[in-house]
Parts: C-alpha cells; structure tokens; sequence
C-alpha cells in the first residue's frame, strides 16, 4: 500500500511525469500520457477538479481520498465505518459532495464528505426475487443513481434514498441479465451486459419493456464474452470486454488497442473532451473525441 499512496501522491503533485492538479482537466492531447497504476487501484473517480476538488480511488482494500489543492491524502475502510473492505462498485455525486459504494450482497452506501460519515442501505440486498444481489457498476445523473446488478439495473432516488424503478429485461437477452456497467448520457442509457451492449432511450420508451431497448448480443459483436465497460462522449460510444477494447462507428463495434495492449477497466469522465482511463497496468488520459 505505501507504494500505491506514493503513486497517488505524485499524481496529485504533479512531480515527474505525472499529472498535476490543473493538469487533470487542462493539459493537452497531442500525445498520449500513461502513468505507471498500481494492481490494486479498481476505479478513479474525480469530485469538482476544477475547483479545489478531490480524487478518488477505488481499490481493493477500500478508497483514497487525494484532495487537489493540498495534495494530502486520506485512506477509508472498515474501520471508519465502510461496509466491508472491498466494494464492488462506486460513484461520485459532485452536486451533494457524496460518494456512492456497491457491495457483493446488494448494499449500497453513501460517504458524506463533508462529515465523513457512512450511511448503509439495503433496498436491493433484502430483494428475494434473485439469487446475487451483487451490484457491479455505479452512475449519477441529475436526482438518480443507477446501479447495475446481477439481476439488471436499478434506479435509486439520491433525494428521498428508496428505489424507484428496475429493468431486468433489455430486448432477446435472457431475463435478469447482469449489468456490469452503465452509462447515462442526454436520453439515453447504456448498460454492459454478460450478454453483450444495451441501449434505451429513457425520454421516448418505457424501459420496462423488453423491446424498448437496442441489444448487440457478444456473440455478434464482442467476441462471445461479456461486455464489461461502456462510456460516451457526443460522438463516441466506448465499450470494453476483458480483452479487447470496442468502439461504435458507422453502425458496427470495432476494436481498438490502447497504448501498451491493455483492456480498459475503468473510465472517469471529466468532461467530453477529458476522460481518465484506467487499466490493469496504467492510467491514460484521453481525448475520445480525438482518441488522443
């Protein structure tokens, strides 16, 4: 771990080669940055970088807080009142401060902070319809947190903190199909699936219903594995499986490599022009719009 918080510290700091605070938001794409990640680092996710924000990062024994104007560093996990050690799931909420946590059996968790404080609940895991309640992906839009499960996508309400809604059937896939990650982007969501990509349009149909939803099956279109990761930007939909990297372009997913072959296990976005990517060896920042 002492190795991880220097990483992460340098990041911040903006010493050698890595990215500086301002640098997280500003600096420009001519050429791919990759910096040097550690095998534990799961997820980034960035609160207001712009405005004396933070960094988060998700790994396996509980999350990094690295404050951008400071450049100090704080660690969570059981023992400040996490659920347990390693979610499986996380998200920012930049409008309320809050982070968002998923966990294996169901339970969600929100982290204030401002005060520091966990709040646990258990909407999805006390759910008897399904055998896995594990939540595998995590994303806020406006007053609603999406959450893919094991059994499909859930919609939980950030103000009054209930469930509001679930989709468990997205066009040929098989009922209760697992979502292993989501996006929201304008109208539409876009879920990875075991059984490939999914795409609805939730301001024209009832997502609800199965038909309402675009599927591109992975025995099509992924190679037969499932998709693992999607993101958007105004003119670039991204999807990822555990081995190769999609891109959507002129109606067909084609695959593309990263610099140094690696498979993307995560993406933040900053803005449409800035994402920060994370794979089982490094961190890349990139322009989708460009690719650079």
């Amino acid at each position: 771990m002492k190795n991880l918080i220097v990483i992460l510290l340098v990041l911040v700091s903006g010493s050698g080669s890595a990215i500086a605070q301002n640098d997280i938001i500003s600096a420009p794409y001519d050429t791919w940055k990759i910096y040097t990640s550690h095998r534990n680092v799961v997820q980034i996710e960035t609160l207001n970088p712009d405005n004396s924000g933070h960094i988060v990062v998700r790994t396996t024994g509980g999350f990094f807080l690295l404050n951008t104007e400071s450049g100090s560093a704080s660690m969570f996990n059981t023992s400040d009142g996490k659920y347990q050690s390693a979610a499986t799931a996380m998200a920012a909420n930049p409008a309320t401060n809050e982070l968002w946590f998923g966990y294996p059996d169901g339970t969600i968790s929100v982290f204030n902070l401002q005060t520091s404080q966990f709040r646990h609940f258990n909407d999805i895991s006390r759910n008897d319809r399904f055998l896995s309640k594990r939540v595998n992906a995590m994303k806020t839009n406006g007053d609603t947190l999406y959450i893919g499960t094991d059994f499909g996508l859930v919609l939980f309400d950030l103000r009054s903190r209930i469930v509001i809604d679930s989709y468990t059937q997205f066009g040929d896939a098989p009922s209760g199909s697992s979502v292993l990650g989501v996006e929201v982007y304008g109208a539409m969501i876009y879920l990875a699936t075991d059984y490939g990509a999914a795409a609805g349009n939730r301001a024209v149909n009832d997502l609800k219903l199965a038909e309402s939803w675009t599927v591109y099956p992975s025995t099509d279109h992924f190679g037969g594995v499932p998709v693992t990761v999607i993101q958007a930007s105004p003119n670039t939909l991204i999807a990822a499986t555990s081995g190769t990297n999609y891109r959507y372009e002129s109606g067909s997913w084609q695959p593309f490599q990263l610099p140094g072959g690696e498979p993307i296990v995560s993406i933040n976005q900053i803005n449409d022009t800035s994402w920060i990517i994370s794979t089982s060896g490094h961190i890349i920042q990139l322009n989708p719009e460009t690719m650079q």
